[in-house]
């Protein structure tokens, strides 16, 4: 019993030896040896049996140590690898921004072509447009001296001789008399003063005066005859008549449509039927406005432009108030 509680605990290899040894000297021994014997491989058995536990506990904490060993190397080859995809993103991230500054730089190069562009279109288009002013004014002043040389004029008159008292001037006179007709002419006389060529005209065939123009036949005549006392004796030859172009200013009256109303019998109960002729035909129904007067505003609205608030001024002075909502 003392020899086996020797044998170190953990050593289990010695502790088989011992328990074959024990065996071994059981079989050889006598009777009285037996029972020692078999005492000592009760305490061997009961000694394996008080190792086996911390024997399995160290087998269980083994293979506890070998799950988080391997639970470690997954953990740190999850850990790699996120450390690999971080690294690439990174570098991703870098490229990206590499590429992004080097589409910046080249953004910032093309606005600046892009500034230069605008600035020059700008030059041009103020060079243009004093250009354009130039031409505009140019062709104003064009217009101006062909209407001096080719236009139509109130006041045409003939160069004359310059006066005696003052033949260095060469103004023409101010208030010579003016050629009311137009003609051919023919060359009178001619004189050279001082180096210059006055030529003198004259209205070789004049025109007779077209007079006035008449007023036109379809306006009505309202004749209006102006008598005096004449003497005694005195005959009629003629009369002389005299027409000028009156207007009468605008005319307001109202139109009444009166429409009788009929009875008769309509059947043998004694009930009678009411007859009404229909009223004439409007544009707008039960409008208080008749067509004379809506023509009247169309034709001042849109084809003389006039302003709404004009015509409600117009109608005023007739007394006769219109709401601007309903012109």
């Amino acid at each position: 019993m003392e020899y086996c509680v020797k044998f170190p605990e953990a050593d289990q290899l010695k502790m088989i030896c011992f328990l074959l040894f024990a065996y071994v000297n059981m079989k050889r021994s006598s009777s009285h040896k037996a029972t020692d014997c078999q005492l000592q491989l009760s305490a061997a058995l009961q000694m394996i049996a008080m190792l086996k536990q911390p024997v399995m506990s160290l087998q269980q904490a083994n293979q506890n140590l070998l799950e988080s060993h391997i639970q470690k190397d997954i953990i740190i080859t999850d850990r790699d690898q996120t450390i690999t995809t971080l690294l690439t993103k990174q570098k991703l991230d870098a490229q990206t921004i590499v590429s992004l500054e080097e589409k910046n730089q080249q953004h910032i190069l093309l606005i600046g072509k892009l500034y230069n562009v605008v600035s020059e279109q700008l030059n041009r288009l103020q060079k243009n447009k004093g250009d354009l002013f130039d031409y505009k004014m140019l062709r104003y002043q064009w217009m101006q001296l062909r209407k001096m040389i080719y236009g139509r004029r109130s006041e045409k008159r003939f160069i004359t001789a310059a006066p005696a008292e003052n033949k260095d001037s060469v103004q023409g006179r101010l208030f010579d008399e003016p050629a009311d007709h137009e003609g051919s002419v023919q060359l009178k006389d001619a004189k050279k003063i001082k180096g210059r060529m006055v030529v003198v005209a004259k209205n070789a065939d004049p025109l007779p005066h077209p007079g006035r123009h008449a007023l036109p036949d379809h306006l009505m005549r309202c004749v209006i005859r102006v008598d005096q006392d004449v003497p005694a004796g005195a005959v009629k030859v003629g009369t002389e008549r005299t027409e000028r172009l009156a207007v009468q200013m605008m005319k307001l009256y109202v139109n009444v449509e009166e429409r009788d109303i009929y009875i008769i019998k309509a059947d043998e109960r004694g009930k009678y039927k009411q007859l009404i002729a229909p009223p004439a035909s409007h544009p707008i129904p039960k409008s208080k406005a008749d067509i004379t007067l809506l023509v009247m505003l169309l034709i001042e609205k849109f084809i003389y432009h006039m302003p709404l608030y004009r015509i409600q001024q117009r109608f005023k002075q007739y007394s006769i108030d219109l709401k601007y909502n309903t012109l």
